[in-house]
C-alpha cells in the first residue's frame, strides 16, 4: 500500500504513514539526522543494546520506538531493514484491526 508524507511543525520533521499510521518519523534539523522508527518491543531492546546509534525514542512510546542517529555508522542494508520492519508492523496492525471490524458487523 501507498505511504503518506506528511510535514509536522517544527523542525522540518518528517512522518511517514500508511493507512494514516505512522511508522517512520525523520528529523531533518538535528545535526545529524534522526530518524524514529516503530519496532517490536523485543527486537526494540535487541537493538539497542547491538548499536550505540539506536536509542529508545524520547517523543514516542518508548516500548515500541527507536531513534536511530544517522551518522554513518549503520550501512544502508541495517537501515532498509528497519524500515522495511516498521512499515509491515504497521501495516499489519492496519490490517488485524481492518478484519477484526469486519468480523464484529458479521
Amino acid at each position: 500500500p501507498r505511504v503518506n508524507e506528511t510535514t509536522l511543525a517544527g523542525c522540518h520533521m518528517l512522518a511517514y504513514k500508511v493507512h494514516g499510521q505512522p511508522f517512520a518519523l525523520l528529523t531533518r534539523c538535528a545535526d545529524p539526522p534522526l530518524l524514529t522508527l516503530k519496532c517490536d518491543p523485543q527486537h526494540a531492546e535487541v537493538l539497542r543494546t547491538l548499536h550505540p546509534a539506536i536509542r529508545a525514542s524520547d517523543y514516542m512510546n518508548r516500548r515500541h520506538w527507536n531513534t536511530i542517529t544517522l551518522d554513518g555508522s549503520l550501512d544502508d542494508a541495517a537501515l532498509f531493514h528497519m524500515v522495511d520492519d516498521a512499515y509491515a508492523l504497521v501495516l499489519n496492525g492496519a490490517v488485524a484491526v481492518y478484519h477484526d471490524s469486519v468480523q464484529a458487523a458479521d
